[in-house]
């Protein structure tokens, strides 16, 4: 039953929480009275269950919120990947209205790169020189330069013509 409570719960989004609920047995009522013996019996169970349950996106929001304000301006936490995160009742009272929970989140802080402004950086420098301008930015760890036609040693003269890529 508690089971059926807790998928019913997830189709909203909502997490019942591990060791948040409370049953209480209203009625208990069987066809054969106690202690008769019997091939087959029928008996109904009536239960009352409170706890306490959660929105999981509200949850995840509240995490990210958090972390985002935590973080250099130039930072941000990487969105195309999900998170993990992790969660545990930490101390709940007894009327299952209130709970601590222990919350671990698991995921990249990633540097802002605007990538507008690099190419007109670059304009007609040398290989050495972009590498300088490049190395210059806390954002960027890896630079590899390919210049066409192979005998070109300087980028070329006009913005538009230069291809500036990131990857990880």
């Amino acid at each position: 039953m508690l089971k059926q409570q807790a998928d019913k719960l997830s189709k909203d989004n909502l997490v019942l929480l591990e060791k948040a609920y409370l049953s209480e047995v209203i009625s208990f009522t069987a066809d054969k009275p106690a202690g008769t013996e019997s091939p087959t019996f029928e008996a109904a169970l009536k239960i009352k269950l409170t706890g306490l349950a959660f929105n999981r996106q509200q949850l995840q929001k509240l995490v990210y919120d958090r972390i985002g304000q935590t973080l250099a301006s130039n930072k941000s936490l990487e969105k195309d990947k999900d998170g993990l995160l992790t969660y545990k009742v930490k101390d709940i009272n007894s009327g299952f209205d209130l709970a601590s929970l222990t919350v671990h989140f698991q995921g990249r802080a990633v540097f802002n790169i605007n990538l507008g402004e690099a190419s007109g950086l670059l304009v007609g420098k040398s290989k050495s020189e972009v590498n300088e301008i490049l190395r210059s930015k806390n954002e960027v760890d890896k630079i590899e330069i390919t210049l066409a036609p192979a005998w070109q040693r300087n980028f070329p003269w006009f913005a538009g013509k230069i291809e500036v890529k990131i990857g990880q």
